[in-house]
């Protein structure tokens, strides 16, 4: 038994992650107020404060709690109780250490609470709120969990720097934090392949793809931030420090380049999952190229909505770029647009004709 599960009069002490681990939200060494051992019983105590509650405290196979909310609480062990939570409120909670099989987290908010070190196997989080969550990329284990919204609960995670100690650089721990976003995001994305909606599972490509290239961002900026700073590196030569620079600055223009780029991609086919947006998209830049095309050639609508059609979709470019020989900027920016239209038309439609997500 640890120091941490030392039980004495139906109280604890505070936890060690409590009091040690900065970089968690609820993290507070000043308050060194004991916790007493909760009994799962909220009949008549629907906001616990500074509760411990364990796994081994529950006996039933079963167990509802709805309309709770709990501050400063604390769960500890492997609960194999299905826990089913529903309209509860977690404040400066800490699920670190324990394990949760198939609990369900229905209509919760999450604030300042840790995700840390735990492992949530076959669970479900739908329609939750969650705000400056903690999280770790490779320590957090989501097997099989499903959650409906991934972009809340990857996005309602923050860098604690409430408590930052005196050596430590804010603007590293936030870019870091991107790095562990992505991880976890990528990780979601993996679950939901065969998990959930198809809403959710597009949501979920949604959120790794632009957690992918912030993540690249912040790498960069951490490289040019690093080179710059002689202290952080003080053996790195002054050559290595100009070509690390030039690289991250490579990687940030790149990132935001990708990033502008698949969000403008990507809201145009519904993140891969949308066929009838594309389909109007496609519909739009006809209808529009063509009034412009009758306009600038003097050609009845009827005719410059065919032309354009048949540049658009690529099987009449060569016969209309002669018609346009003397100013083919328009032909050309069609067949263009055409392209476009087809990198995103055709991906979209396989994979909703083959059920392939992704």
């Amino acid at each position: 038994m640890s120091e941490d599960e030392i039980v004495i009069g139906g109280v604890v002490p505070v936890r060690s992650r409590r009091k040690n681990n900065w970089w968690e939200p609820m993290y507070s060494p000043e308050d060194q107020t004991d916790f007493r051992v909760g009994d799962w019983d909220f009949s008549n105590n629907k906001g616990p404060c500074r509760f411990l509650f364990r796994a081994e405290d529950l006996d039933e196979p079963l167990k509802r709690i709805t309309e709770v909310k709990f501050e400063d609480c604390d769960f500890q062990g492997k609960f194999q109780v299905q826990l089913i939570f529903k309209d509860c409120k977690f404040e400066r909670c800490d699920f670190g250490l324990c394990t949760f099989y198939r609990a369900k987290f229905t209509n919760c908010e999450f604030i300042c609470t840790s995700f840390s070190q735990c492992e949530l196997s076959n669970c479900e989080f739908r329609d939750c709120k969650y705000s400056e969550i903690s999280f770790s990329g490779n320590e957090t284990q989501l097997p099989r969990t499903l959650i409906t919204d991934p972009d809340k609960f990857i996005f309602g995670g923050k860098a604690a720097l409430r408590n930052l100690p005196a050596d430590k650089s804010g603007l590293v721990q936030r870019l870091r934090f991107e790095e562990t976003r992505s991880t976890l995001s990528r990780s979601i994305l993996a679950n939901l392949q065969s998990e959930g909606s198809e809403d959710t599972f597009y949501s979920a490509v949604q959120t790794a793809s632009i957690c992918e290239d912030r993540a690249r961002f912040a790498k960069g900026v951490l490289r040019i931030y690093q080179s710059v700073i002689p202290s952080l590196k003080p053996d790195l030569h002054l050559l290595s420090r100009f070509w690390n620079v030039f690289v991250g600055i490579t990687e940030c223009v790149s990132a935001v380049l990708s990033l502008m780029i698949l969000r403008v991609m990507g809201w145009l086919n519904g993140w891969g999952g949308n066929i009838t947006r594309v389909l109007l998209v496609g519909a739009a830049l006809i209808i529009s190229i063509a009034y412009r095309m009758s306009y600038k050639y003097s050609l009845p609508y009827g005719q410059s909505l065919i032309k354009t059609t048949e540049v658009f979709l690529l099987f009449g470019y060569t016969n209309h770029a002669k018609f346009a020989a003397q100013d083919f900027s328009l032909i050309f920016g069609t067949a263009l647009c055409g392209l476009f239209w087809y990198a995103l038309a055709i991906p979209t439609v396989v994979n909703r004709l083959t059920r392939a997500r992704g």
